[in-house]
């Protein structure tokens, strides 16, 4: 194979890894994560003052659990753990490294103001350098693209 075709060939597969990454790569991380029960009053009333302060700033990112579902207890432990609070109510939300445990007037100001300070100020998520659960899409894309270099340039030296 001569020079051109392999430089082609390395080319392209820095091309497809460099867009794969963005295809398969993390999403950008919420902002806000909220952690509700189905039929709870208080997690309704705050779930519409979340969606209220959201409209203002439609770039914000919000990640909500219901803890009913797998995986979501103890990803309310973890953070609670984090923050040093123990979660004994829901609905519990998290903005930036603010944590708004319950309903009622003042939380909910809390959560306005920590949502506009999230956005003036810049924040980061909550869920920075928790465990990802799931399959590993990059390091899964990113073997394979290992892989078959090793086995291509195996083939060019047999030639």
């Amino acid at each position: 194979m001569s020079k051109k075709r392999l430089v082609y060939f390395l080319s392209v597969v820095i091309l497809v890894v460099t867009l794969s990454q963005g295809a398969f790569g993390e999403s950008e991380e919420p902002m806000v994560v909220v952690f509700y029960e189905e039929d709870c009053p208080s997690c309704s009333r705050m779930e519409e003052r979340i969606e209220a302060s959201l409209s203002d700033h439609p770039n914000i990112s919000i990640a909500r659990y219901n803890l009913s579902e797998p995986g979501s207890l103890e990803l309310l432990e973890l953070l609670s753990t984090r923050y040093g609070i123990s979660a004994t109510t829901v609905p519990v939300i998290f903005v930036g490294d603010e944590v708004i445990v319950g309903a009622g007037r003042a939380e909910e100001l809390r959560l306005r103001t920590a949502i506009d300070e999230c956005v003036s100020l810049g924040c980061s998520s909550p869920l920075a350098g928790t465990p990802r659960s799931g399959f590993p899409w990059r390091d899964f894309l990113n073997l394979g693209v290992f892989v078959s270099l090793f086995f291509f340039l195996l083939f060019l030296q047999s030639r």
